[in-house]
């Protein structure tokens, strides 16, 4: 099956989901329907097959797959909140890595004082 049109086995897998009602794991659809458990995600840019109608999750510590149409708002926010979550701290990582990296480059930012009061000042950079 995974020779398949793509649009073609994403409706048959919208079907199935659509049958079964609620969570459904990662594993049995890819051996159901032949594929990959990775074509069912985004991969880079490539659109996971079941991006339109579905959410993917971890539900009772396994991996899975649930219609929007079964989808409560709850579940939904959980899910939501969580991809945010990871996503800004991807971004921290990638900021992190930057800082370090500058101050290797250049070495950490010298120390200023206020003149009057000796209070340190937090020192600034400017953005590359």
């Amino acid at each position: 099956m995974p020779d398949q049109d793509p649009d073609q086995l994403a409706g048959q897998i919208e079907l199935y989901l659509l049958d079964r009602g609620g969570w459904v794991p990662s594993r049995e659809i890819c051996e159901r329907f032949g594929v990959r458990e990775r074509m069912l995600r985004r991969d880079g840019r490539r659109k996971g097959l079941l991006v339109r109608f579905a959410m993917s999750s971890t539900n009772n510590g396994e991996n899975g797959f649930i219609h929007h149409r079964f989808l409560g708002t709850r579940d939904y926010l959980r899910i939501k909140h969580g991809r945010l979550r990871h996503a800004i701290a991807e971004i921290r990582t990638v900021q992190d890595a930057e800082f370090g990296r500058r101050n290797c480059l250049t070495g950490p930012p010298r120390a200023l004082f206020e003149a009057h009061t000796g209070q340190a000042l937090l020192p600034m950079r400017m953005p590359a």
